[in-house]
């Protein structure tokens, strides 16, 4: 993660969804399922930076430019 980014211990949606390339809704609707533990105080919602991170692995991890989430690459032998 982003120096900047990394030093903050909690994290607004857009700022998630902006560093993981996923849209605000995708974060909005793993929130409801309860996949994205999101703490709210009033009408704003922030993300620990600890449960991000453990979003992240559950979800295979951050992904190589050109790999596609859950595909395994191909060998050519």
């Amino acid at each position: 993660m982003g120096a900047v980014f990394a030093e903050k211990e909690f994290l607004t949606l857009a700022e998630v969804a902006q560093h993981l390339r996923i849209s605000r809704s995708k974060l909005y609707a793993d929130q409801r399922t309860g996949n994205l533990p999101v703490l709210r105080f009033g009408r704003l919602i922030r993300i620990r930076r600890e449960d991000l991170e453990r979003y992240v692995q559950r979800a295979g991890g951050l992904k190589k430019p050109g790999e596609l989430p859950g595909k395994q690459q191909l060998r050519r032998s």
